[in-house]
C-alpha cells in the first residue's frame, strides 16, 4: 500500500505525523519522570521499558488509546444529537438550561463543566 498511490498517502502521512507527536510526548514525560512517583500509564510504561515492554510497543499502545478514544467521544456525541432530534422536549429542556446557566451572549468554558 506504501507505494502504490492514491489518498491512503495521506493517511498514512498523517499517522506517521499522530506517531511523532506521540513519541515526542513520551521523551518530554521521559526526562521528567520520577520513577518513585509515576503521574500515569505513560510513566508506568517507562519504568518496565527494557524489562517487559519496548518503546514501540509504548508508542503503539499509546496511539491505540488516543485513537479509541476518539472514536468513542464521537459515537457518544452524535448518539446524543440523535436522541436529542428524537426528543424535542429534551432537547428544549436542555437549551433552556444551558441559556440559564450561561446564557446566549457567550461561548461556554471548559472550566463551567462539572468534570474539572
Amino acid at each position: 500500500m506504501e507505494r502504490l498511490p492514491g489518498r491512503q498517502q495521506v493517511v498514512f502521512g498523517q499517522m506517521d505525523e499522530l506517531r511523532g507527536i506521540v513519541m515526542k510526548k513520551i521523551h518530554e514525560q521521559q526526562e521528567t519522570m520520577d520513577p518513585g512517583n509515576p503521574r500515569d500509564f505513560i510513566d508506568r510504561f517507562l519504568t518496565r521499558l527494557n524489562q517487559e515492554f519496548h518503546y514501540e510497543n509504548l508508542v503503539s499502545t499509546v496511539l491505540d488509546l488516543f485513537l479509541a478514544g476518539t472514536e468513542t467521544t464521537s459515537t457518544t456525541i452524535r448518539y446524543a444529537f440523535m436522541l436529542l432530534l428524537k426528543y424535542p422536549d429534551i432537547q428544549e429542556h436542555v437549551q433552556q438550561e444551558i441559556d440559564t446557566v450561561i446564557g446566549r451572549q457567550r461561548v461556554p468554558q471548559m472550566e463551567e463543566t462539572p468534570f474539572n
